[in-house]
């Protein structure tokens, strides 16, 4: 939908990224693609890039694909549901979704042995607490600062999607396609 040289392309690249506030969203799209057009609706199709990847039964990936597809969602999960699916092990969660159940299941074995592989490479892991911000909006001011639940279900879309981030890294590389990194500086021994 986002051509290249086109003033949607400049703007996108000028933002780079949408910016979530507590009381609204910047959208680095407009909020027709964004929200619509780009956004994962059940029961429609919609446009993709797919990064499908094989991997064995240690995390260690073995092949991938990069292809565009036609994809249609069969249900929207929420971070809550899935924790309540694979770690309360509700029955009746269980049962509402029961056609993505064992999907959910592998996929915490799978991100267990990603994360197990990364922290092997020398990965850090800065699971800290995030801040929730309650406003209030009226009065323009904070109400309170809880800390924001993280779950396995976050835990699961983090792997994954660091695991697709590399795949395409690896790929772009040797394709020598020009892009930009974002590498962090040596953590501080001290600190």
């Amino acid at each position: 939908f986002v051509r290249p040289g086109t003033v949607l392309d400049e703007e996108a690249s000028q933002r780079g990224t949408s910016t979530y506030f507590q009381d609204r969203v910047l959208p680095m799209l407009p909020e027709r693609l964004s929200n619509e057009l780009c956004s994962l609706v059940p029961n429609e199709d919609r446009l993709t890039f797919t990064v499908e990847m094989n991997f064995d039964n240690q995390g260690r990936r073995l092949s991938n694909r990069f292809y565009r597809s036609v994809i249609r969602s069969a249900g929207r999960l929420t971070y809550t549901e899935v924790k309540r699916i694979l770690v309360d092990r509700d029955s009746e969660a269980r049962e509402r979704r029961s056609e993505v159940v064992p999907f959910l299941d592998q996929m915490v074995i799978l991100a267990d042995r990603l994360q197990k592989m990364r922290r092997s490479r020398g990965s850090l892991d800065f699971d800290l607490p995030e801040p929730l911000i309650e406003l209030d909006l009226e009065e323009g001011r904070v109400e309170t600062i809880v800390k924001a639940e993280r779950n396995v279900a976050h835990r699961l879309i983090e792997e994954f999607m660091i695991a697709a981030n590399e795949a395409v890294a690896e790929f772009l590389t040797e394709q020598k396609a020009g892009m930009i990194y974002r590498i962090h500086e040596e953590p501080d021994p001290e600190r």
